[in-house]
């Protein structure tokens, strides 16, 4: 066996389960592996810091992302990066505040990760914290002097001191032997242009201490303090000080929900930062061109390719008998390679093995005479759901109309004693999921609508008892707000003219009181199945949410005025009292 051969079998042996994604795993991973040796002094060869896996839904772009990251959790690299997973879909939906909000969601997921992480960030989010309840603020800290600083490194082992005000950022990164900041540098330079280069290096740095040019920025020019700035700043300041000691990597999916502001994510964010890191990013939109114009070789763009036939056959072939060429083919036909479509098709081929002939397969597998366009991969998911066996469809049906898992929710729903082992049988029959419970969002909208559509009545079932669950664990543990804003998800399953009523009151009592929790509840509202004016009204709500986060005074006329149009009743009203007063 090859060199080549002996690596890549070793590939897929630590990922037998995978198909197709084996070489853009690897690519990752081998980035994060030169980075780590670049920190010990070795020479390294040249390697991205930025990949941005794209392509439509159902194509692997998650799973390419939760695979690395958790080999990175259990250090299958030979050693633990700092790991940071931060997933858009539960970032505030507001356009005013949602580049402030990627920063702090950041920071917090930061401090989630260890209490010695916790006074890096800290002022983060303090900073933000007393600017969104109008405390005063601290000084900016671009007018702080570099003596100010004190010298902070990770807890047991060896830092360095970082300069409190970032150099000027306007060269772009040309190979990965630069940090996202600075300078380009080239391998094959001679001593005149290090020198040159070291030299511009130090008198900006220097100028940098010495405080922002009147040009400095929109707060010199607007006589207003830089809000969004002077966060970036104090968080990139704890990013770089980590990263001195120990290599960090951002996993960040669904970034298309954050691409409005991709220019100011590639131009401003990433450039900020004084030190090394790794960014992997997930995304809908290809955005090749610009990452290649702004970062060079810096950025690796990769598109999440369909499944090819040779995949396609050894993908089904895991989950199925020896099938024909006739039948891989119109699977292939069928799918198109969309790996969630091939999912389906194989768990559905799973569960026909004992009774389907070949006729009965092809039949299965033709292509539909009607044009179903965009929705095609629901309905290859709904006739596949139809060949699932019925005590298979309940299980389903209960991971499906859950928000985010938990165990003992579906403990109860499903009438199962032994969680873990009954989700472990289920994922090795149902690749869509995985061995925790989870899904990922198109798997679960398919399954909510499928299962409303042929079941209802213990689709509403379901989504009361879910509801009571909550509901009742809101009441007796009112400062959890994620219980609450987890009950109004099911209360929009159960009656939506009722729920929207009660979460445009919830939201009219905490509007002035706790942002954070109107944030979740608007979170909640939109995972909900409803209709597209329901999450119309819903989205101008969230939006001026974050309006009123900056202090603007239109954000609370936008939100009193969607609130006001809202028709209620006396016994609505009441509900709504008895609610706040169990909550209080």
């Amino acid at each position: 066996m090859s060199f080549i051969e002996r690596k890549k079998a070793g590939v897929h042996k630590q990922h037998s389960g995978l198909v197709g994604r084996h070489s853009e795993i690897a690519a990752v991973k081998y980035a994060l592996k030169q980075m780590e040796s670049r920190m010990k002094g070795l020479k390294v060869k040249d390697y991205p810091n930025v990949f941005y896996f794209y392509g439509q839904t159902g194509s692997g772009k998650s799973t390419i992302l939760q695979t690395v990251y958790a080999d990175c959790e259990k250090g299958e690299l030979g050693y633990q990066p700092l790991s940071v997973w931060l997933d858009c879909r539960y970032l505030p939906r507001s356009t005013q505040t949602s580049r402030e909000m990627l920063i702090v969601e950041l920071a917090r997921a930061m401090t989630a990760l260890s209490e010695e992480l916790v006074p890096y960030f800290r002022p983060v989010l303090s900073f933000w914290d007393k600017y969104c309840k109008g405390e005063p603020l601290p000084p900016s800290p671009f007018a702080q002097p570099a003596a100010a600083a004190a010298p902070t490194s990770m807890p047991g082992q060896p830092g360095s001191v970082m300069p409190s005000a970032p150099m000027p950022r306007s060269n772009n990164v040309r190979n990965a032997y630069g940090t996202m900041a600075n300078l380009p540098t080239s391998k094959t330079g001679n001593v005149q242009q290090i020198a040159k280069s070291v030299n511009q290096n130090i008198q900006a740095m220097q100028a940098a201490q010495r405080g922002p040019s009147p040009q400095a920025g929109p707060s010199a020019s607007m006589g207003q303090r830089d809000i969004l700035q002077d966060l970036l700043h104090l968080f990139v300041s704890s990013v770089d000080k980590l990263s001195a000691s120990v290599p960090v990597v951002f996993f960040i999916d669904h970034y298309e929900l954050i691409a409005e502001h991709d220019g100011w994510f590639r131009q401003e964010f990433l450039k900020s930062f004084q030190r090394e890191l790794l960014v992997v990013m997930a995304g809908e939109s290809n955005l090749h061109a610009v990452y290649h114009h702004d970062l060079g070789n810096v950025a690796c763009c990769i598109r999440a390719r369909p499944f090819n036939r040779y995949e396609i056959e050894l993908f089904l072939g895991s989950y199925h008998r020896q099938l024909d060429s006739k039948v891989l083919a119109a699977a292939q036909d069928l799918t198109g390679g969309l790996p969630v479509s091939t999912c389906f098709v194989a768990s559905a081929l799973q569960n026909m093995a004992s009774r389907a002939t070949p006729d009965k397969l092809m039949k299965f597998l033709a292509y539909p005479k009607e044009d179903y366009g965009d929705k095609l991969d629901r309905y290859i998911a709904f006739i596949s759901l139809d060949e699932f066996s019925n005590s298979d469809k309940n299980l389903l049906a209960v991971l499906g109309i859950m928000r985010s898992f938990d165990a003992q929710l579906f403990s109860h729903l499903a009438e199962v004693v032994n969680v873990r082992r009954t989700l472990e049988h289920l994922s090795q029959r149902y690749p869509f999921i995985s061995a925790n419970g989870q899904l990922s969002d198109f798997v679960a909208r398919v399954l909510r609508s499928y299962f409303k559509q042929e079941n209802e009545a213990e689709y509403e079932a379901l989504n009361q008892d879910a509801y009571v669950y909550y509901a009742e664990q809101a009441k007796a543990n009112p400062n959890d707000i994620a219980l609450l804003a987890e009950s109004m998800f099911y209360y929009f399953h159960v009656d939506q003219r009722a729920a929207y009523k009660h979460f445009t009151q919830l939201i009219s009592h905490y509007m002035n009181k706790n942002l954070d929790l109107c944030d979740e509840l608007c979170l909640a509202a939109l995972d909900a199945t409803i209709p597209n004016a329901w999450k119309d009204k819903i989205i101008r709500i969230a939006d001026a949410l974050g309006a009123l986060r900056k202090r603007d005074p239109k954000g609370t006329q936008l939100v009193q005025a969607a609130i006001s149009a809202q028709e209620t009743n006396a016994q609505d009203k009441d509900h709504y009292l008895r609610f706040l007063e169990a909550m209080s």
